[in-house]
């Protein structure tokens, strides 16, 4: 089950928050073991637990998968947040489009929301793409054959 399905079920949008994520900035953990299968993106860290209820008395402590940001000079933390759930569904829909899409972040792709949700945004700099002709060439090679995931993807982020 994708992390969109598992919002999609929980028509409790402020509960399912409550159980699934940590205040934004924060170690979030599916229920796949990312760190396992793509460790050069996602690593297992021990952080602090949030408490289930006024009466919880568990563990102080948890592991918790998080997500490497190879560009963590682009965007802030709401970019990180974003980009975390769209390579791990990409991740569970197809590798292949996850690590292209892995890749356009190193290059420095950006995400950006707009009106009618999200896109892929090419920072154009001395520290990024070179050129709006190089992105898109990149783009029509390794992006269009997955374009149809992609727009899922995309438009699964809310």
């Amino acid at each position: 089950m994708s992390l969109a399905d598992m919002v999609k079920q929980d028509k409790t949008p402020i509960n399912w928050a409550l159980r699934q994520q940590p205040p934004r900035g924060g170690p979030f953990k599916p229920s796949k073991n990312l760190a396992e299968e793509w460790p050069e993106v996602f690593k297992v860290r021990i952080t602090n637990r949030l408490p289930n209820g006024k009466w919880d008395n568990g563990p102080s402590e948890t592991e918790a998968i998080i997500f490497c940001d190879p560009r963590p000079d682009l965007g802030g933390e709401d970019e990180k947040y974003w980009w975390f759930w769209l390579l791990a569904n990409a991740w569970e829909a197809n590798k292949d489009l996850a690590i292209t899409l892995h890749g356009f972040r190193c290059q420095g792709t950006r995400l950006e929301r707009t009106e009618k949700g999200f896109k892929l945004q090419p920072e154009v700099s001395e520290r990024a793409w070179v050129s709006q002709e190089e992105y898109q060439q990149a783009r029509d090679k390794y992006l269009v054959p997955h374009q149809n995931q992609l727009i899922r993807l995309l438009k699964s982020l809310h």
